[in-house]
């Protein structure tokens, strides 16, 4: 019979030794690879090592985590115009650093609008700290690349018709003029934004995003007019809209998927007939409603006698647009009684209660300005109302837009 295992008694010894070299081998059979793991790495060459950058979106406004970049793509910091860009993202990121690729403009004439075509991600402004004029040759200028960023630039008609014809998926424009009542001729609309025909001229498919910061739209039938069916982001930051049939006008049906967004932020629009315009073939019967999202914070519309924030031209009562309606925000102006929504059927134009409507940071009251002079930005700053607010800043722009090119500097266009 086996005897049971026994602790030593008093005067043996542990078999110590034995034990300590069963440790040693134990050790060394976990920690080995470890560490070669560990000192081959560290040899690597650092260009095969992968890098971390902050994640950008398509105007390079970071998002809240790093991504590791493959190592076949370009480090962002690294990209110049002889590195192509893998893709927009990589543009993007490329134009918040500090080698931009840049499209420089004369500022003591009209520039026209090169013939060779941009890489994404091009900062299009004037040399110095001036402002550059483009003249709009008939039929407007054509952009088809995305990213682009446009930066205290002029938009001056030559000839009636289209300021621009975007078909990229995403622009900003900053500092930017767009007037229609030039000497030589009138422009009818701003922006004609279209969906690309070729896929491969819109890299972010589904991310459709325009912005505009510190710009003016002047005497035009439509400030942008929309031809997308997907989803569109709209981001209107200290911009002015004045003297317009409409401010924003879908001309294409939108899907019953689609959200429409909208920010505004600190935008006046005055003495303009609509904000937003679906016509005949765009909005929606109760089956094919998009999303109508607005967030609209200090903002002011005066928008004169027979305006209306929203007017919709559509045979059948817009139920379900209603249903999604959806303005939030604070600190918003609304001038007289304008109405929020219309529905035009063809024969009758009818005002929609509010009550069947989601609205909120939206006040009705009297505004007053500091002049009456359309074209001046400065004239159209808000200098008294009577409603309630917490900001101490006066809603609406600030004051700090630019001025529009002069007169000569538009009667130059034409020889």
């Amino acid at each position: 019979r086996q005897r049971p295992s026994r602790l030593p008694r008093r005067g043996e010894s542990f078999p110590w030794s034995t034990a300590v070299v069963v440790l040693q081998a134990v050790l060394a059979g976990v920690g080995w690879p470890v560490w070669k793991n560990y000192h081959a790495r560290s040899n690597q060459p650092l260009a095969e090592l992968p890098e971390f950058r902050w994640e950008t979106d398509s105007l390079g406004k970071p998002f809240d985590r790093p991504r590791r970049l493959p190592p076949d793509k370009p480090s962002i910091l690294a990209a110049t115009k002889e590195t192509p860009f893998q893709d927009a993202r990589i543009a993007a990121a490329s134009f918040e650093q500090d080698a931009p690729l840049e499209l420089l403009l004369a500022s003591d004439r009209p520039n026209a609008w090169p013939a060779e075509r941009l890489a994404a991600g091009t900062l299009v402004r004037p040399q110095g700290d001036g402002r550059a004029t483009l003249a709009v040759p008939a039929g407007g200028i054509a952009v088809d690349v995305s990213e682009l960023v446009f930066h205290n630039i002029d938009f001056i008609a030559a000839e009636g018709g289209d300021l621009l014809r975007l078909s990229a998926s995403q622009a900003k424009f900053r500092g930017c003029t767009f007037r229609g009542d030039t000497l030589e001729a009138t422009a009818t609309t701003a922006i004609r934004w279209a969906a690309a025909d070729d896929a491969s001229l819109s890299p972010l498919p589904g991310s459709a995003r325009l912005v505009f910061e510190n710009c003016h739209f002047h005497a035009l039938e439509t400030a942008l007019l929309i031809e997308r069916s997907a989803d569109v982001d709209l981001d209107l930051d200290n911009t002015l809209i004045t003297s317009c049939e409409a401010a924003l006008r879908w001309r294409r049906r939108p899907s019953p998927e689609a959200t429409i967004r909208i920010r505004m932020a600190h935008a006046t629009i005055r003495d303009t007939g609509r904000v937003l315009v679906f016509d005949d073939d765009a909005p929606s019967t109760v089956e094919t409603a998009a999303r109508l999202v607005l967030e609209v914070n200090d903002a002011v519309f005066d928008l004169g006698a027979g305006g209306a924030v929203v007017e919709m031209h559509v045979a059948e009562p817009p139920l379900r647009f209603l249903q999604q309606f959806d303005w939030s925000g604070e600190g918003s102006m609304l001038a007289g009684e304008t109405p929020l929504v219309l529905w035009n059927d063809g024969q009758i134009a009818r005002s929609v209660k509010e009550s069947q409507l989601s609205v909120d940071g939206l006040a009705r009251t009297r505004i007053q300005f500091v002049g009456e002079n359309l074209r001046e930005p400065a004239d159209s700053v808000a200098s008294d109302w009577y409603a309630p607010r917490i900001a101490a800043a006066p809603p609406g722009i600030d004051g700090s837009l630019p001025p529009f090119a002069t007169d000569s500097a538009a009667g130059q266009l034409r020889p």
